[in-house]
């Protein structure tokens, strides 16, 4: 049996109300009372990290190119 109207936040841990998911999940469970998702506010944090995470590669890689280590270390 499963709640419609609610959802539980991986992020936050919360038990909120659809309206406050941005993103449920397909679990594939088929005995859920709350389906799995990310409210709002936690589904933002995710793509804020993933933006400065992408940043620091992007900064590393152009930092440090295999031109770059084999004249350094030859």
């Amino acid at each position: 049996m499963t709640n419609k109207e609610q959802f539980h936040c991986v992020g936050c841990g919360g038990t909120l109300t659809s309206m406050d998911a941005e993103v449920v999940f397909v679990t594939g469970f088929y005995r859920v009372i709350h389906p799995l998702g990310l409210c709002k506010a936690c589904f933002i944090q995710s793509q804020e990290n993933e933006q400065q995470r992408d940043a620091l590669v992007a900064d590393f890689t152009r930092s440090y190119n295999a031109e770059h280590l084999l004249v350094a270390y030859s």
